[in-house]
């Protein structure tokens, strides 16, 4: 998932995400992610992620694992 710099901070990315977790909700699954960027884990996590690992190669960015379980 990714915004245009000229479109960021206007909801645009939220409604996406918003897409995808209706259509896993619809299908009875969650919804696994992965960042390497640390300033979008608040963003996940207003949207009801939480983290549940990270990743931690040398000479490479963390990777954060991000879970939202199955929504009814």
């Amino acid at each position: 998932l990714a915004v245009d710099v000229g479109r960021q901070r206007a909801g645009v990315g939220r409604r996406l995400l918003d897409v995808g977790i209706q259509r896993a909700a619809s299908d009875g699954v969650g919804v696994y992610l992965e960042t390497s960027n640390p300033t979008n884990l608040a963003f996940y996590d207003a949207a009801g992620f939480r983290q549940v690992g990270i990743v931690r190669v040398p000479e490479a960015p963390p990777v954060w694992l991000l879970w939202l379980p199955p929504q009814r």
